[in-house]
């Protein structure tokens, strides 16, 4: 007699077949997929349908901040005397002006991965010269020229190494930057001239300022850079040659992430519009300047850049930061919105000095008057004068970046009137304890009778336009300064 004996299903195949047919739907095909992973010996693969969450991307012109990624040479963006420089950061800033646009800047160390850093969404905006290449234009996008150039051989100005023609490179070894275009330029030179040479790439970090010196310094015999670059780094080392070209002129393009394309619409609108115009030449002309004067400014501040500097009173600012337990970088750009660094300079009321003290409050810490034109006894009481604002604050702001904020305010407006304003704040239901869209907005209203006459206020009337652009733009250099001399630290 038949009987009928059920089969031994494990409970993980019965689930799994369960969760299958209901994928797949109850249908002959479905059964004849839960049978046939049945007679397989592996588990049954189950694939679930699950809806797609697509990642919603920025919009810089929506969001009114557009994040550059910057290379970090002299060419592109440097530091002169506190003043942020460089052909790529002064026509990306004035891109971003012209549209209404705030800049968050980030310098790269690593210029060789400069594309691979834009597709993982550290920036929207790659503000440094590319040529378009068929590999380059499958990861992203690129603008209209900015600028043109040659590819140009950097070598020393030396019987023994020095050619006049790329077709001597038969033989030779030329390094270069990493992921750069000038191996393929070197490769199609070297094919269409039937030479042979050895093309070895640098690593990550070494830019085509480091290679320009290494040749000048003997350590290697040839590189490939760009002629504007060569121009600008030839400044520094009266042994380099560049006359020898591998290119003629060609188009310079910033680059934008696949998918960018309002962003790339309107930077494309602003090049074609802008290129011809007199500010962006004059802009252009200035970096490719290469007189005696030009030459002379450059060879000054090539120490400090190299170095990372800020300025020439980095010392003594690191030195007295760690009494505040700031980030002497903070400080520097304080002193710079203050001074531009000129320890002799006096304003129309008085203030004198790195600091710029004024002589009553001077005397108050200690300083006499003709002590503050000295840059480390100025720099000194202006830290006193620091620590005390952020010690009256302290038991009212909690949050020390915010503590920053009203410190930075009151150091420029006095203290009393960064009170009025959080005073109004509280009154007006704002937080008294937030900097941004809160209390600055209260200064920024204490101008106006309506709210200088109100009975919280015991300082008066304030002209609150000032402080609060003084913070943003201490706040902005400090940013900048960050990105520069963080490369070096």
């Amino acid at each position: 007699m038949f009987k009928f004996k059920p089969a031994k299903y494990s409970f993980h195949f019965i689930v799994l077949c369960v969760l299958q047919v209901f994928s797949l739907g109850f249908s002959p095909q479905a059964m004849h997929s839960v049978r046939k992973s049945r007679k397989s010996k592996t588990s049954p693969i189950v694939r679930l349908h699950m809806p797609v969450t697509k990642v919603k991307k920025r919009s810089p012109l929506k969001d009114k901040k557009i994040k550059v990624l910057l290379d970090a040479s002299l060419y592109s963006h440097s530091i002169y005397k506190g003043v942020l420089m460089g052909l790529d950061y002064e026509l990306i800033n004035l891109f971003a002006q012209e549209n209404g646009l705030e800049v968050e800047a980030k310098i790269m160390k690593e210029a060789a991965n400069m594309i691979d850093s834009l597709q993982d969404g550290e920036g929207d905006i790659i503000a440094f010269g590319y040529n378009v290449t068929p590999d380059r234009l499958e990861k992203v996008d690129f603008s209209i020229p900015v600028i043109d150039g040659k590819h140009c051989l950097v070598q020393r100005r030396n019987k023994a190494t020095s050619i006049d023609s790329p077709a001597h490179l038969n033989g030779k070894i030329v390094m270069i930057r990493k992921n750069s275009c000038f191996k393929s330029t070197l490769e199609s030179y070297a094919q269409s001239h039937n030479i042979t040479l050895q093309i070895q790439e640098a690593t990550e970090t070494v830019t085509d300022e480091d290679l320009i010196q290494m040749v000048a310094k003997g350590k290697i015999d040839y590189t490939v850079t760009y002629d504007y670059i060569a121009r600008n780094v030839g400044v520094f080392h009266d042994n380099i040659n560049y006359s020898v070209a591998l290119t003629k002129k060609l188009p310079v393009s910033w680059v934008v992430n696949k998918g960018s394309e309002d962003l790339l619409e309107t930077l494309n609108q602003w090049i074609k519009k802008r290129r011809h115009s007199l500010e962006y030449n004059l802009i252009v002309q200035k970096y490719n300047d290469v007189s005696e004067t030009r030459k002379a400014t450059l060879r000054q501040n090539l120490p400090l850049a190299k170095a990372g500097s800020v300025s020439e009173y980095d010392g003594i600012i690191k030195k007295y930061a760690q009494q505040i337990q700031w980030d002497w970088k903070l400080i520097a750009a304080l002193v710079f919105q203050e001074s531009r660094f000129n320890p002799t300079a006096k304003s129309w009321v008085g203030a004198t000095g790195l600091m710029q003290l004024m002589p009553v409050t001077a005397k108050e810490l200690g300083l006499q008057v003709n002590q503050l034109t000295s840059p480390e006894r100025n720099l000194q009481a202006g830290i006193k004068y620091l620590q005390w604002l952020e010690k009256s604050l302290q038991p009212h702001i909690h949050d020390k970046k915010e503590l920053v904020k009203f410190v930075l305010a009151s150091y420029n407006v006095g203290l009393g009137h960064v009170l009025d304003a959080r005073r109004l704040a509280e009154k007006y239901h704002l937080n008294a304890q937030k900097w941004e869209g809160n209390v600055e907005q209260m200064l920024l209203k204490i101008s106006k009778p309506e709210y200088y006459k109100d009975k919280v206020v015991k300082c008066g009337y304030c002209r609150g336009k000032e402080p609060v652009s003084y913070v943003k733009n201490i706040l902005g250099y400090y940013n900048s300064y960050q990105n520069v001399a963080h490369q070096h630290d």
